[in-house]
């Protein structure tokens, strides 16, 4: 009886690094500090976690808001990856504060000035890469604070299902 509980446990050990292996589940993301920015934020409105998956999913795959340069984002203002809600919109890289875009219409625009990040990237392979990256990158941003006695920041998650990588980007204070 027991060697059969073992077995079963053992095999769904298996199945699930099987099926978690092509999300990223073995992959260690890579981290450095580089200057990045301008950004500009659109849209942001506060959600749970697990309406923020759902979200960036849909956005993930709006042509027209790929098209102008406006990828699906996340700011967590907590470094830890189970926070109770998170804010989702839009993100577009290198973007003035003075240009305009006529494709996505809302709120007010947020913009993340040039400064020193510290910038990780994680492979987007589908909706448990979400999951899988916070835990994995979270921890090895966590780290990298500890170790520099950094003050820890929002952290800025941008998902890029054409380039298939999710970025993570947090302010170096």
């Amino acid at each position: 009886m027991v060697g059969r509980i073992i077995g079963t446990i053992v095999l769904i050990l298996i199945l699930a690094l099987i099926y978690l292996a092509p999300q990223g589940l073995l992959t260690k993301p890579t981290l450095e500090e580089m200057s990045a920015g301008p950004f500009q934020l659109r849209d942001l409105e506060t959600v749970t976690m697990s309406e923020a998956t759902n979200r960036i999913i849909d956005l993930a795959f709006e042509d027209s808001l790929l098209q102008a340069g406006w990828l699906p984002c996340l700011i967590n203002e907590q470094l830890v990856s189970s926070v109770e809600s998170v804010q989702v919109g839009l993100f577009c890289e290198n973007r003035a504060s003075g240009e305009s875009d006529t494709i996505v219409d809302g709120d007010e625009d947020v913009h993340w000035p040039e400064e020193e990040y510290l910038i990780a990237s994680f492979p987007y392979r589908g909706k448990h890469s979400l999951m899988l990256g916070s835990w994995k990158v979270y921890r090895g941003l966590l780290h990298e604070i500890l170790k520099r006695r950094l003050a820890p920041g929002a952290v800025l998650e941008v998902f890029d299902t054409n380039a298939e990588q999710i970025r993570y980007l947090m302010p170096v204070e």
